[in-house]
């Protein structure tokens, strides 16, 4: 599972709290991406999942 964070100002703490609490219940390894991606990214998000925010 990939997650994208649209705002630039996500914290160590909250990706490391996220992926962690994410994993916990999934009971899966997980990464987490800080971005969003550019274009040209070799990772294509191919689904959305709002966390945070609208």
């Amino acid at each position: 599972m990939l997650i994208e964070f649209e705002r630039h100002n996500v914290s160590l703490l909250t990706l490391s709290s996220v992926k962690y609490d994410i994993m916990d219940t999934l009971h899966k390894e997980i990464d987490v991406i800080h971005g969003p991606l550019e274009d040209a990214a070799i990772i294509q998000i191919t689904k959305l999942v709002n966390i945070y925010g609208e």
